[in-house]
């Protein structure tokens, strides 16, 4: 069975705009070390100010100098993460890692195994089903906002042919 499945979706201003991809040479780049990564993250969750992942707050937001990336919020009296309330959360696998792996799954063609995966990662088989299992799960909720030029293709062919 052949499917195609060809998606554009516009978002005012409607002007030409080329949608930036990011190569595995610039994932690397920004996810090489642990710091590095929990810095990407943040930026990219929080932009300029870490957000209370428990009540939403903004303000009243110290960062413990015992604690490395951990932030208390003084409001709700909680600590959090960038990872807190994310697929991220309580998991011991480190974060440039989480990055490669959701790299690799969203632009693999046919999916990845966690066997496969295990061995690109350096971890074990059961970590690795663990990982996509999240990752999955978080594609599957599909609680993301699209914005700006979207485009999505997907091409399934088969058949005796083949």
């Amino acid at each position: 069975m052949k499917q195609v499945l060809s998606a554009q979706v516009l978002a005012p201003p409607a002007r030409a705009v080329r949608a930036k991809t990011i190569s595995i040479i610039e994932l690397l780049s920004k996810f090489s070390t642990e710091h590095k990564s929990i810095k990407q993250l943040e930026k990219i969750r929080w932009d300029k100010r870490p957000v209370c992942a428990h009540c939403g707050g903004i303000d009243n937001i110290s960062k413990p100098k015992s604690k490395k990336h951990t932030y208390w919020h003084k409001d709700c009296r909680k600590q959090f993460t960038v990872k807190t309330n994310t697929i991220m959360h309580a998991s011991k696998i480190p974060t440039q890692k989480w990055a490669i792996a959701i790299y690799t799954v969203l632009t693999a063609r046919k999916g990845v195994s966690s066997l496969q995966l295990s061995k690109e990662l350096g971890i074990t088989q059961k970590s690795s089903w663990f990982l996509l299992q999240r990752i999955r799960n978080a594609c599957a909720q599909g609680t993301f906002k699209l914005s700006n030029i979207v485009e999505a293709d997907e091409t399934y062919m088969g058949g005796n042919g083949w």
